[in-house]
């Protein structure tokens, strides 16, 4: 699904999507400039969330926010790792313990207003 905000089209997804990179590829090919990814990916597996997150923004060259449960449910216990990465693969600002890690939002701003007119990298317009 693509929705259409003030800070551009948003493609959205769920958790496991981010394993498909296909299903990220056709909302950008409906016309998302950003995507987000609403997760709850346990910390046993957020090296795989913070390397797919990089690489869904860096083969669509979209910014991408992924938002991820921190915590415990039980014994399950959740990465978080929340961080919007930009279409280079670069962690702009991430959510985690302290006052430092926190974005500030004018900030985070000042990152996705170029989204609607990021040139892209070469190659980045079709499949080969």
């Amino acid at each position: 699904m693509v929705v259409e905000t003030t800070l551009g089209d948003i493609g959205l997804m769920i958790c496991y999507d981010l394993r498909f990179t296909e299903l990220c590829r056709s909302l950008v090919l409906k016309g998302a400039q950003m995507v987000a990814v609403v997760a709850q990916w346990p910390a046993i597996r957020v090296a795989h969330w913070d390397v797919l997150l990089r690489a869904r923004a860096i083969e669509n060259q979209v910014f991408v926010f992924g938002v991820n449960r921190c915590g415990k449910d039980g014994a399950l216990v959740y990465g978080g790792h929340s961080r919007i990465v930009s279409p280079w693969g670069e962690v702009l600002a991430r959510a985690g313990k302290g006052a430092a890690r926190r974005p500030n939002i004018s900030c985070v701003d000042a990152w996705v207003a170029p989204a609607a007119t990021h040139k892209a990298s070469p190659g980045a317009d079709g499949k080969r």
